[in-house]
């Protein structure tokens, strides 16, 4: 119980100024409930609730999901198949939740943040909220910051096919 107190104590410290350094030493459950802890302290930071979002988002099987859709066009897929990708999806769903939330909570705190965007826009489109991941799609262009352009088609594409208008 102590070294756990102590973790989290090293982990307030570092987040700040590092918090790769958060996300590279724990991992899941132990990195949520450390941001937890420092979003405790700091509640007007939107950094730890941008990277507990992180860490919601790369939980598990849910991690490779969400980096094929958040990679640079290069990399990223010529065609999407969600069906291949929806038991992750459905496994995750609550992760999913949790991510939005607290990304949401990121850009209240700093309306530019374009990185909460950019995750929130794909974990949006992961859970089928085509319309909010349009949206802010919308929001990282008028920042200046365009999401990647396949992310971008495969999100209009399910949109269309599901009768919302672009």
């Amino acid at each position: 119980m102590a070294y756990n107190f102590l973790k989290i104590c090293l982990v307030a410290f570092f987040v700040l100024n590092n918090p790769s350094f958060v996300l590279s030493a724990l991992e899941g459950v132990e990195a949520v409930k450390a941001f937890s802890e420092i979003i405790s302290q700091h509640p007007d930071d939107p950094k730890p609730y941008f990277n507990r979002g992180i860490a919601y988002a790369h939980m598990g099987s849910l991690a490779k999901v969400t980096e094929t859709y958040l990679s640079p066009p290069a990399e990223f897929p010529d065609s999407v198949d969600m069906a291949q990708n929806q038991e992750i999806i459905d496994e995750h769903r609550e992760n999913i939740k949790m991510a939005i939330a607290d990304f949401t909570k990121t850009i209240e705190l700093k309306e530019t943040y374009v990185e909460a965007y950019h995750y929130r826009a794909v974990l949006l489109f992961l859970a089928g909220d085509f319309e909010s991941s349009l949206a802010d799609a919308k929001k990282l262009y008028d920042l200046g910051h365009p999401a990647n352009p396949k992310f971008l088609g495969a999100l209009m594409g399910s949109a269309q096919k599901k009768g919302i208008s672009i």
